[in-house]
């Protein structure tokens, strides 16, 4: 509110400031030269007063981006000048072609902002917020339809895949990973659990991610003891079961149903995995007492639950039994779409 208090004062102090200005020796206009130049120096090229004058400029802004800085980070010369960084591909382009790349190649439009419209890179996170029926779908599928690039949708509804699929089946091939049966969907491309647990590392991780699915909601007492010898004998049998020919997450199952019965499969097929210690949690295992083997078990289920609900079996057929693996590096190739639904 003191901005037109200012303006007056300063128009009243400029006749005065031209006539003191007029009879000043030249030497003096040296000297207020250097010390306009002194003072530019000082706030604008040390670290701490450019920090403290951006830190100002915030408090001008309350936080809102100015038109200079939206040209500046999100315009859509911005994003062309970010493209060789955000997709390599594009440095044999020409300057004059890059200009004419259209903006979706390297960025989603976010919203307009007076006459400019403002963009994100691909490369970076947005995240909306908003209540039930506020067109986040809408807008999310704009995004899905704009992305030149293979993508990943997740949803809890259908409604990203009956809008957006058909479009983007002429870009690249489509496909659903639906391991609830969410709308009826058939599950067309599959993940067997055992992918890569030919590796101990993959196979330790894997198990750790499922029994932490599992048991999100156990907490106290006795869990993380029960959960380290989960963990270490699920890990063992993953293992087992990726170091075999043909084996899948039933044969697992079935080895953690009846462990003795199927004690030398598994010992056989471990003695060709570089990590010992597989070996050895199964032999200690297989050696306990009842009562601890039993709550072992009764740890490891859980995670494996799922075997028993036909959507998710459907969708971590292994190759030999029919299964779409998803090859990540196959899907960027093909510029894919993969959506993947579930329950909340």
């Amino acid at each position: 509110g003191a901005r037109v208090i200012a303006a007056v004062i300063a128009l009243f102090a400029l006749l005065p400031t031209m006539t003191l200005l007029r009879e000043l020796p030249w030497p003096a206009y040296l000297v207020l030269v250097a010390a306009l130049v002194g003072f530019g120096w000082h706030r604008h090229a040390r670290s701490a007063r450019v920090v403290t004058r951006w830190r100002a400029g915030n408090r001008r802004k309350s936080g809102v981006a100015s038109t200079l800085d939206i040209a500046r980070t999100a315009s859509a010369m911005a994003m062309r000048r970010r493209a060789t960084t955000v997709r390599p591909s594009l440095a044999e382009l020409t300057p004059w072609e890059l200009q004419r790349l259209p903006v979706r190649e390297v960025g989603l439009q976010l919203c307009r902002s007076g006459v400019t419209n403002v963009y994100a890179s691909h490369e970076d996170v947005v995240m909306m917020v908003g209540g039930p029926r506020t067109g986040k779908t809408g807008e999310i599928a704009s995004m899905l339809l704009d992305f030149p690039g293979a993508a990943v949708a997740t949803s809890t509804r259908t409604d990203l895949l009956t809008i957006c699929g058909p479009l983007r089946a002429e870009r690249g091939p489509v496909y659903v990973f639906n391991p609830v049966g969410l709308g009826g969907r058939p599950t067309t491309i599959t993940f067997d659990p055992l992918t890569g647990c030919a590796d101990p590392i993959t196979a330790a991780e894997r198990a750790t991610d499922m029994l932490s699915a599992a048991h999100h909601d156990r907490a106290g007492g006795d869990r993380q003891f029960w959960d380290d010898l989960a963990r270490a004998n699920l890990a063992a049998l993953m293992h087992a079961a990726a170091l075999g020919v043909g084996l899948s997450m039933h044969d697992v199952q079935a080895w953690l149903a009846e462990p003795e019965a199927f004690e030398s499969v598994i010992l056989s097929l471990l003695t060709d995995s570089p990590e010992r210690g597989f070996q050895n949690a199964v032999v200690q295992f297989l050696g306990t007492n009842e009562r601890t083997r039993s709550s072992i078990t009764t740890t490891i289920s859980p995670a494996l639950q799922w075997l028993m609900h036909k959507p998710a079996r459907e969708a971590a057929w292994p190759v030999s039994e029919g299964g779409t693996p998803f090859d990540v590096a196959t899907l960027l190739a093909q510029r894919a779409t993969v959506y993947m639904l579930g329950g909340e």
